[in-house]
């Protein structure tokens, strides 16, 4: 199944003690631009959130309604706790220039899929910060309170998955 990734006992171990964990190249078939600017337009035909980032960035919200497997992801993550409420975002940056967002962290269990371009993935703080390259397919899975920068080292494009740990259903 093209999840099983997501029952690999190293990865089970990491999050269970809320430790972040880097899956390699897991999945086959990535999103294509089509689909993106498919996203992009039924997000503006139902009116939904979309947020603009400097130099040419846009964010989407409710991505599992349009793309099928970004919902089958999504539905597969839920597996994993049902109780918790699940989010799909994508990030598009359409110029390496793109101002992607500073160190933060989420409330949410996060599963970053990288499926168009190239990102660098900074986690942790200060002295105690590394830096991962993440190429379509691979996905790093941050959990709650992990501070973490994506920095877009092309035109790129990348799925924000969540189980939100403060909304119970």
């Amino acid at each position: 199944m093209i999840y099983d990734f997501l029952n690999n006992k190293d990865f089970l171990e990491a999050r269970k003690n809320k430790q972040y964990y880097i899956f390699r190249n897991v999945i086959k078939e990535n999103l294509t631009w089509e689909e993106i600017i498919k996203d992009i337009d039924l997000s503006l035909e139902k009116n939904y959130s979309i947020k603009t980032r400097f130099k040419f960035g846009i964010i989407t919200h409710n991505a599992e309604e349009h793309i099928e497997s970004v919902n089958n992801f999504l539905n597969a993550i839920h597996k994993l706790d049902p109780s918790l409420n699940k989010t799909a975002h994508i990030y598009s940056s359409f110029s390496k220039h793109t101002k992607d967002g500073d160190s933060h962290w989420d409330c949410s269990e996060v599963w970053y899929w990288q499926t168009i371009g190239a990102v660098d993935v900074e986690v942790g703080v200060d002295i105690n910060k590394t830096t991962y390259n993440l190429q379509p397919g691979d996905i790093i899975y941050l959990p709650e309170g992990v501070f973490h920068r994506i920095i877009s080292l092309t035109p790129r494009v990348g799925v924000s998955l969540g189980l939100d740990n403060n909304k119970k259903k």
